[in-house]
C-alpha cells in the first residue's frame, strides 16, 4: 500500500514548522510520530520532570535542529475518559506555559519566533482558559445555585495566582465580577454551626425568655400597618392588648372572647365553631392572631366570624407557617399549619376572593432563629424584614366582609 503524501521542512534559517509548534502543538498525541535514533541523542530525549507536555517540549526541540516530515494519514485513535492526563486543565495549562517559556529566549531577537511565541501563549490561554471557566461556571451551576464564593474558590484551587495576570482579557474580567459578587453561602464543608450545632433548641419558649419573639415581630407590624381597620366595635381573642395598643380612641367598644369561663377579661364565652348566641353583624373588627390553628373544625370557625362581623367589618388574622409545637396547655389542641395557599382557599369559600388578602413574612434566617427559640433583639432589622416566599414563618390575613 502506498504511503500518503509527505510533507518536508527543510533545514534553513526560517524553520516553518518550528513557528507551528511555537503557536501550538498541532501534532498532539506522540504515539503518531516516529523520531530518528541520531535526532533524540541531540537533543536529548523526554524531559521526565515535566508532569505533562513533554511531548510538546520535544517537538520543540527537535524542531529547532532537524527537518521533519509529516503526512496526513490517520495513524491512531485517541481514547479520552475522566482519568485522562489532559482533562486536568490546571496542569496542562500550567505545563503548556512552561515548555512553551523554555523557547523565549531563543525566539529573542527573530521576529517569526516571537510573533510564534507570542501567539502559542494566547493560544494555551485561550484553549485551556475556556476550559477551565466552563468546568469552574459547571461546578457551581450543579453543586449550590448561586453561590458565587464556591465558584471563586474552585476557580482558584485551577489557576495559581501567578497565571491569573496572565490569563485573557474575558477571563481575568469574568474571575474580577465573580469575587465581587456578595458571597451566598460558603462551601461544601466549609458551613460554620456554632451555636446552633444542636439537637435541641436554645429556648422552647418561642424567644420570651430571651426578648420579643421573632412571630410577634412580624404580628405587631402587621397590626400597625392596618391599624386603621381596629375601630368601632372590636373583638380580640384571650385579652384586648392589641385591640387598646393599635385602636386606641377609635375604639368606641372592646369585648375579649375566651373558649372556657375563669378569664377575668373575657366579656364573652363562646366556642367559635359554635357561637350562635353572639348575634350576626356585631363587630367593625375582629383580631384573631394564633388562634385558628388550634381550632379542628376550621370552616366552622371561618363562617362564625363571617357572621359576626358587620358589613364592612375587617378581620385580621395571624397563623404560625414554620413552628415548633408547644407542649403546654394548647399542645393538645395544637392541629393545624397553614401555608399562604391553604389560607386562601380556606377564606376564599366564605369571603368573596377580592376581600381576601394573605401575605407570608420571613426568610430562612428567621426561621432557624425562630426554631431555636431566638429572639427578635438577635437579629437585625435588615434580616427580619427579608422577605423569602419559600419561607413562610408566618402567615397575615385581612378579610373583608361586603
Amino acid at each position: 500500500m502506498p504511503l500518503a503524501p509527505t510533507i518536508r521542512f527543510h533545514s534553513s534559517s526560517e524553520r516553518p514548522l518550528l513557528c507551528v509548534v511555537l503557536r501550538g502543538n498541532y501534532i498532539g498525541m506522540h504515539a503518531t510520530v516516529m523520531y530518528r535514533r541520531a535526532a533524540l541523542e541531540t537533543v536529548g530525549a523526554f524531559d521526565t520532570s515535566i508532569r505533562a507536555c513533554e511531548e510538546y517540549d520535544l517537538y520543540n526541540r527537535v524542531a529547532r535542529k532537524f527537518p521533519v516530515c509529516q503526512h496526513n494519514r490517520l495513524m491512531a485513535e485517541y481514547r479520552q475518559h475522566g482519568t485522562n492526563t489532559t482533562r486536568d486543565f490546571r496542569l496542562m495549562l500550567r505545563s503548556a506555559l512552561t515548555v512553551l517559556g523554555t523557547q523565549r529566549k531563543s525566539a529573542k531577537g527573530n521576529q517569526h519566533y516571537e510573533q510564534a511565541y507570542k501567539s502559542g501563549v494566547e493560544y494555551w490561554h485561550k484553549w485551556y482558559g475556556g476550559l477551565l471557566r466552563s468546568k469552574v461556571q459547571s461546578h457551581v451551576r450543579e453543586h449550590e445555585r448561586g453561590i458565587r464564593a464556591g465558584g471563586a474558590l474552585a476557580l482558584l484551587r485551577y489557576y495559581p495566582r501567578r497565571l491569573i495576570r496572565r490569563l485573557p482579557a474575558p477571563v481575568r474580567h469574568w474571575l474580577r465580577v465573580l469575587l465581587r459578587k456578595p458571597m451566598q453561602g460558603p462551601p461544601v464543608g466549609l458551613v460554620r454551626f456554632g451555636s446552633l450545632r444542636r439537637v435541641t433548641p436554645i429556648s422552647r419558649e418561642f424567644g420570651y425568655d430571651r426578648g420579643q419573639p421573632i412571630d410577634r415581630y412580624y404580628i405587631e407590624n402587621f397590626l400597625a400597618f392596618h391599624a386603621e381597620d381596629v375601630r368601632g366595635r372590636v373583638l380580640e381573642i384571650g385579652d384586648a392588648s392589641y385591640t387598646l395598643r393599635f385602636g386606641g380612641s377609635r375604639v368606641t367598644t372592646s369585648d375579649v372572647l375566651h373558649v372556657t369561663e375563669g378569664n377575668p377579661q373575657a366579656t364573652i364565652v363562646a366556642d367559635l365553631t359554635n357561637a350562635d348566641h353572639i348575634m350576626s353583624d356585631t363587630f367593625d373588627c375582629v383580631i384573631l392572631t394564633q388562634t385558628l390553628h388550634l381550632i379542628y373544625e376550621v370552616r366552622s370557625t371561618i363562617q362564625t366570624l363571617f357572621r359576626i362581623l358587620k358589613p364592612g367589618g375587617v378581620l385580621l388574622a395571624t397563623f404560625p407557617g414554620i413552628s415548633h409545637i408547644a407542649r403546654d396547655e394548647w399542645g393538645d389542641s395544637w392541629f393545624w399549619a397553614f401555608t399562604t395557599q391553604s389560607a386562601q382557599r380556606l377564606f376564599e369559600e366564605v369571603f368573596p376572593a377580592e376581600n381576601v388578602e394573605v401575605k407570608a413574612h420571613g426568610n430562612v434566617l428567621a426561621a432557624i432563629a425562630f426554631l431555636h427559640g431566638l429572639a427578635v433583639q438577635e437579629l437585625l432589622p435588615k434580616e427580619l424584614d427579608y422577605r423569602d416566599t419559600c419561607y413562610e414563618l408566618l402567615i397575615t390575613l385581612r378579610a373583608v366582609k361586603p
